[in-house]
């Protein structure tokens, strides 16, 4: 674990890097930033990497500029209970293992550029992202179902996906808001009909 916090923090231009192997049992990991569900974090122009997860978020969330990347679940694991991060400006994606480190999970069930989810609390979230590029080498994104995750809800504008695999919409509570100026479709989802395309540009409304 690189930083783990439960106060308020800002971390601006900075480097942070958790290295581990990771077990099947999930006994061993790595996270870069772990921001408790009492934690308010903003985080500007950095890169965070782990094995596991580059941030877990289950507080506030404010992220302008980086790259956010680990081999399991990418760039960010999103795992509060009625919260909304923002999320603009950044790469996010999933990577290789870094050299001497052993992943035990190799078939499948890695490779997100984010994941939305993470246990049955893990409901009513309003995500909001602006001008980012995703990358996952199995799924771009990931809304959880295994928990009975419900009513998670992404709201995304002028952003990228950089693959042809599909965006995994885990249940019909879920719903993903495609805004203005993204190079994807409701197509490019396992499930379309969880989708509303608008015009819109969704931005931070609490300042």
């Amino acid at each position: 674990l690189g930083v783990e916090n439960h106060g308020v923090i800002t971390i601006n231009n900075s480097n942070i890097k958790g290295y581990s192997n990771i077990k099947s049992d999930g006994s061993v990991y790595s996270i870069g930033i772990r921001n408790n569900p009492k934690g308010t974090l903003t985080i500007n122009n950095s890169y965070v990497f782990a094995t596991f997860s580059g941030i877990q978020n289950q507080g506030t969330l404010y992220v302008n500029g980086g790259i956010y990347e680990s081999y399991y679940a990418g760039g960010f694991y999103l795992s509060g209970t009625n919260i909304t991060p923002y999320i603009s400006n950044s790469t996010i994606r999933s990577c290789d293992m870094p050299n001497g480190y052993i992943s035990e999970i190799i078939n499948g069930g890695y490779g997100y550029g984010f994941i939305i989810g993470g246990s049955s609390s893990v409901n009513n979230n309003s995500i909001y992202m602006d001008n980012c590029e995703i990358y996952g080498s199995e799924e771009p994104f990931h809304f959880r179902n295994l928990g009975g995750e419900k009513n998670n809800t992404l709201y995304i504008r002028n952003s990228k996906i950089t693959t042809d695999k599909k965006i995994d919409i885990g249940n019909d509570t879920h719903k993903l808001y495609i805004g203005r100026g993204n190079n994807f479709t409701a197509n490019n989802t396992n499930r379309p009909s969880s989708v509303i395309v608008t015009d819109e540009v969704y931005t931070r409304n609490d300042n």
